[in-house]
């Protein structure tokens, strides 16, 4: 896989933009995932409360995850 750096030169959001790119190109159902919850994250400028929403992000992310896989499952087992 190729490695993905984010550029010092731009901004929060042009970085997470180029990396869901990125993911797109590699991982297209986690790349949905990563966007469908990154709203979460934008805007967000006090430490603590940057430090919950991520905490929500990932929480967010684990459970589509965990439906993706019951999903996969079920399609398994049918």
């Amino acid at each position: 896989m190729t490695a993905f750096r984010f550029d010092e030169s731009k901004g929060f959001d042009e970085n997470l933009e180029a990396f869901l790119d990125h993911m797109a190109s590699k991982d297209p159902e986690m790349e949905a995932i990563f966007r469908a919850h990154v709203a979460k994250l934008k805007g967000v400028i006090d430490d603590a409360r940057r430090r919950a929403v991520r905490s929500e992000f990932n929480v967010s992310v684990k459970s589509s995850l965990d439906e993706l896989l019951a999903s996969s499952e079920k399609e398994v087992s049918s």
